[in-house]
C-alpha cells in the first residue's frame, strides 16, 4: 500500500482527524485500509473449511469456523469502536493495541489451521494448508505493516506453526525445511520494517511539507505583528467579493481606518507600545466582527494594509445605513481604554467608506473613495468616520463622532 496522495478525501480526512501526528496517521491509516482486509481473511476461513469438509472431524471443523468468525466479528466491532469514537488522534495508541490484539487472536487461529494438516489428507489439501500458512503474512503485509507491532501479533503465531511443521511434521529434510523457514521468517521482518519506515517517512515528508507551506502561506497572506491579513490577502479577497457583487448584484462595502495620533505614541512611549497598540487594536476589531449583530448581518473581513492602517470587508450590504452601523460600533469599540504596561491610552480611529456599487465597481477605485473619505473624517476632527459622497462634497456632510 501507498500512501494515497492522489485521493484529496483521503488525505483531507487525515489531516482533519490526525493533524501532523506521524503515529496517530499511521493507526488511522491502520484501520482505514485494514478492514477490507479483516473481511477477505474470513472469506478464505469460510473457502478452508469448505474444503476440509469429509477430512476433519466435523465437531472440530465447526469450533474453528466458530471462533474464527468469532475473532472477525470483534475486529469488526473494534473498527466499530475506533470509527465512532471521537478521539482518534489523542487514544491512537490504546486503538493500536487493541488492533494488535485483534491481529494476535487472527494469526493464532490461523495457526491452528496445522491441527488439520496430517498425512493422510490428499496432496492438494496438505498444500492447500501450507499455502496459506505461507501466504497470510505476505496477504497482511500491505496493511498490518503499517504498524510493526500489529504485524509481529499476527505474523508470530503462523510463523511458529510453520516452525512445528518443518520439524516435527514433516518426514524428511527437517533442518532444510526450518532453515527455510527462519530465513522466510527474516525475510519478512526486514520487509515489514522496511515498508514501515518508508511509510512513515512519507508521512514524515508530508506532514513537514504541508507545515512549510502553512508558513509560507502565513508569510505571504498575513502580518506577523497582528496575525491580521495583509494588503496583497485583503486585493485578493476584495477581488472576490466585488465579483460576488456583480452576480448576486449585491452591495460591498470597503471601510479604511487609520489610527489617531498613532506617531505620537510611538514617539513618547516608543515602538514596542506602537506595537502592543496595533495587536490589541487588532484583536478587539477581530472580536467586534465576529459578534452577531441582530441589526446588521454582514460578513467581516479584516486587513492590515500597512503601518497604522487597517481595512474593513462587509458583503452583502442592503443600505448605507447598515455600514454607519457597523462603523458606530467598531469606534465605540476601539474607543476603551488600554493598558499597555507603562502607558495607559484610549486609542481613537478615522474611518472611512466606500461603496460598490455607489462609489466606484473596481477595487482600486473604492480604494480611493475610502482614503478620501477617511481624511475627511481626519479633518472634520478624528474619532469619526465618513462614507465617500463626491470631491466635492462638505467634510462634515457625512461625518459622526463617536
Amino acid at each position: 500500500m501507498k500512501l494515497p496522495t492522489a485521493d484529496k478525501e483521503i488525505l483531507h480526512q487525515l489531516t482533519a482527524i490526525c493533524g501532523s501526528d506521524t503515529g496517530a496517521q499511521l493507526t488511522w491509516l491502520l484501520y482505514r485500509y485494514g478492514f477490507p482486509t479483516i473481511l477477505t481473511a474470513q472469506v478464505i476461513a469460510c473457502v478452508m473449511l469448505s474444503a476440509l469438509q469429509g477430512f476433519a472431524p466435523p465437531a472440530a471443523l465447526i469450533g474453528w469456523g466458530a471462533s474464527f468468525t468469532l475473532i472477525t466479528l470483534l475486529r469488526a466491532g473494534i473498527y466499530l469502536y475506533w470509527r465512532l469514537s471521537g478521539r482518534q488522534q489523542e487514544q491512537h495508541r490504546f486503538f493500536t493495541r487493541l488492533y494488535a490484539a485483534g491481529a494476535l487472536a487472527s494469526g493464532i487461529a490461523w495457526a491452528t489451521l496445522l491441527l488439520f494438516y496430517h498425512a493422510g489428507l490428499p496432496v492438494y489439501l496438505q498444500l492447500f494448508i501450507l499455502i496459506v500458512l505461507v501466504g497470510m503474512p505476505i496477504a497482511a503485509m500491505p496493511t498490518n505493516s503499517i504498524c510493526p507491532s500489529v504485524y509481529y501479533c499476527f505474523s508470530f503465531p503462523i510463523l511458529l506453526a510453520l516452525f512445528y511443521w518443518s520439524l516435527f511434521v514433516v518426514e524428511d529434510l527437517h533442518l532444510q525445511f526450518f532453515l527455510i523457514a527462519a530465513t522466510y521468517s527474516v525475510i519478512l521482518v526486514i520487509i515489514a520494517r522496511t515498508y514501515h519506515l518508508n511509510l512513515q517517512q512519507t508521512l514524515e515528508t508530508r506532514n513537514a511539507n504541508q507545515h512549510l507551506l502553512e508558513r509560507l502561506h502565513q508569510m505571504a497572506y498575513f502580518d506577523p505583528l497582528t496575525g491580521l491579513a495583509n494588503r496583497r490577502w485583503f486585493r485578493e479577497t476584495a477581488l472576490k467579493a466585488l465579483e460576488r457583487g456583480r452576480r448576486h448584484g449585491s452591495r460591498v462595502a470597503l471601510l479604511l481606518l487609520d489610527l489617531d495620533n498613532f506617531k505620537q505614541v510611538n514617539d513618547r512611549w516608543g515602538h514596542e507600545c506602537g506595537d502592543r497598540l496595533l495587536e490589541e487594536i487588532g484583536r478587539r476589531l477581530t472580536r467586534c466582527l465576529r459578534t452577531t449583530d441582530t441589526v446588521v448581518r454582514t460578513d467581516g473581513d479584516l486587513a492590515r494594509i500597512g503601518g497604522d492602517e487597517l481595512t474593513i470587508l462587509l458583503e452583502d450590504i442592503r443600505t448605507a445605513d447598515d455600514v454607519r452601523l457597523v462603523a458606530e460600533r467598531i469606534l465605540a469599540t476601539l474607543h476603551r481604554p488600554m493598558d499597555l504596561g507603562e502607558a495607559r491610552i484610549t486609542p481613537s480611529a478615522s474611518l472611512g467608506i466606500a461603496l460598490y456599487p455607489d462609489h466606484g465597481d473596481d477595487f482600486k477605485q473604492l480604494m480611493q473613495c475610502a482614503d478620501r473619505a477617511m481624511y475627511r473624517a481626519k479633518k472634520s476632527g478624528k474619532n469619526r468616520y465618513a462614507v465617500y459622497a463626491g470631491d466635492s462634497s462638505p467634510p462634515s456632510a457625512t461625518t459622526w463622532k463617536g
